[in-house]
């Protein structure tokens, strides 16, 4: 399993911004089940934008183009 990545207080309000909650962010980060909801969320999202995206797969376009799909 990897290791959890630091997340900080400005990370849970950004998520909290980005996912569009109602409320107050005081009211948030001070209810633990909401907090850790927006702090795995957080954490979620900085493990996708530190990650390389995957390597395309080879397409040949002349096969694809000349209808063989054996």
């Amino acid at each position: 399993m990897p290791a959890r990545l630091d997340v900080t207080d400005e990370d849970i309000a950004r998520e909290f911004r980005e996912l569009r909650c109602v409320g107050d962010i005081v009211d948030a980060l001070a209810s633990p089940g909401l907090r850790l909801a927006l702090r795995n969320c957080a954490e979620i999202r900085k493990q996708r934008a530190s990650s390389t995206p995957p390597k395309p797969a080879h397409v040949d376009l002349k096969r694809l183009a000349s209808g063989d799909s054996d």
